[in-house]
């Protein structure tokens, strides 16, 4: 009975690690590199994972070094059928909390400045600036990809190419998805809780498999 208990625990504590993981990695996928170090102009393509199929209210957020927002020369261009928008020099924020957006995500929607920081090179205590704003005319799906382009007026570009969006239509004013921190040129940086929800479940296969060595069948006397 013990037995079945603890492999009912630990069944739990896989699940939720497994979901706690996904919903922190996001399911939003941009190509080529998310970190652009041209000027442009860099055409993507952007779509979403299966289990999120469609991701709705696709916001672009793009981060960028201190040298790069300095030597912007205009605005950031972005284009995709059918429309346009830009961001001013002015529209860009210096990021000195934990996270970005600052409101208006879940976990799974934000991104970690110290993350950012990480990938752009930078050092933990120089600024980053970032700006998000609402792009593309459709929901993101598996199929068929849809594309962008970006257009970075800046002398030292640097910068991240990044996106959140909402899983549901019904997500209200909340993202809950982003570009997870991994794909091939975005090293990930492990949140708090992704590890906290690692330890527990080492922690009940390891309860699981002492259990089983204390409980050796008895030699018949």
């Amino acid at each position: 009975m013990k037995k079945a208990a603890i492999t009912v625990v630990t069944i739990v504590l896989v699940m939720l690690a497994i979901s706690s993981v996904r919903a922190e990695m996001g399911t939003i996928r941009i190509s080529p590199s998310t970190l652009m170090t041209v000027g442009g102009p860099t055409t993507y393509e952007i779509w979403v994972d299966k289990e999120d199929d469609p991701t709705y209210a696709p916001h672009i957020l793009l981060a960028m070094t201190q040298e790069c927002w300095e030597s912007l020369g205009g605005p950031v261009g972005v284009s995709w059928a059918g429309d346009t928008t830009s961001f001013a020099k002015s529209d860009f924020s210096a990021a000195y909390g934990a996270y970005i957006p600052l409101s208006g995500a879940s976990e799974g929607g934000r991104y970690s400045v110290y993350s950012l920081k990480t990938h752009l090179g930078v050092d933990v205590t120089a600024p980053v600036y970032w700006v998000v704003g609402d792009f593309l005319s459709a929901p993101l799906h598996t199929t068929p990809h849809q594309t962008f382009t970006i257009t970075l007026p800046s002398t030292s570009p640097k910068m991240l190419v990044l996106a959140i969006g909402k899983t549901t239509a019904e997500c209200g004013p909340f993202f809950d998805n982003r570009v997870p921190p991994e794909p091939p040129s975005f090293s990930a940086v492990p949140e708090p809780s992704t590890i906290l929800l690692a330890l527990a479940l080492f922690a009940g296969l390891s309860l699981y498999t002492s259990r089983k060595k204390t409980q050796l069948p008895q030699q018949d006397s």
